[in-house]
């Protein structure tokens, strides 16, 4: 017991006997263990948010140069009148700006919508009348903190796998509101859809296949942040569409975080 309040968890005891002294000593070395085994998850825990911090940081050098070298080119192209390029550019500088986010991973669903909208002026451009977007929020909840870079993602996921095939294109509805004390934001696409049952496992902890990477990447985050029982909920058939519901609990952020 002197090691252990010394900060000394490697002992070990030779225990014969199964009396009270014997059980108490038993219990003893297995807490000790217990301890020490927590001690190292907790410290290999913070060493990958180190890790995971440092990485960030050297991911944003090249981001923030590209953001100004895009402000750069706007402004030479709203001083030569072309005034569609000026707009797809800084549509696409502000993709750039929000994705940076001063290293803030929550933001609010306001800033997360202009995000949106951003890319969808983006992918219109491309897609022409191929894409229709139907955005509805409840203003109410415009405030509500959410995780950055969850509607995009979705939304891409939506184009590239449900739509971007299909000759006639198709149309995206996007639609925010409280609903039992959470926020639920659900994507809905009329695309091709697939097969529900692998996603919706791979969801759950299957990690046999990994159908779809955005999907799981947003899904774990919001589990990290806010609990178990939020997340997304999939559904889709092949021909029928698909639609994904983000819940996340009503949280308004701070202006510290903002």
């Amino acid at each position: 017991m002197s090691k252990v309040k010394n900060g000394s968890f490697h002992i070990g005891l030779d225990i014969r006997t199964g009396d009270e002294i014997g059980r108490v000593a038993f219990i003893f070395t297995g807490m000790v263990q217990q301890i020490q085994d927590l001690i190292e998850r907790v410290y290999k825990g913070q060493l990958r948010e180190k890790e995971a911090e440092l990485k960030a940081m050297q991911a944003q050098i090249n981001p923030h140069f590209l953001y100004n070298t895009l402000d750069s080119i706007r402004w030479m192209a709203v001083k030569n009148k072309d005034y569609e390029v000026g707009e797809q550019i800084e549509a696409l500088s502000d993709l750039f700006r929000h994705s940076l986010n001063q290293g803030k991973e929550a933001t609010t669903l306001r800033e997360e919508i202009d995000h949106l909208r951003n890319y969808l002026l983006i992918q219109q451009t491309r897609f022409s009348d191929r894409l229709s977007c139907l955005i509805e929020v409840d203003p109410s909840a415009l405030d509500a903190e959410i995780p950055k870079l969850v509607l995009q993602p979705l939304v891409e996921n939506a184009i590239v796998h449900g739509l971007e095939d299909e000759p006639r294109g198709g149309r995206i509805e996007v639609r925010a509101a409280y609903a039992n004390g959470e926020i639920a934001i659900t994507v809905r696409d009329n695309g091709k859809g697939t097969d529900a049952l692998p996603i919706r496992a791979m969801l759950a902890g299957d990690t046999t296949g990994r159908e779809a990477f955005a999907l799981l990447n947003i899904h774990e985050r919001i589990k990290l942040r806010y609990g178990e029982e939020y997340g997304l909920e999939f559904d889709s058939a092949p021909g029928r569409g698909t639609v994904v519901v983000v819940r996340i609990p009503a949280r308004e952020t701070t202006k510290e975080e903002r």
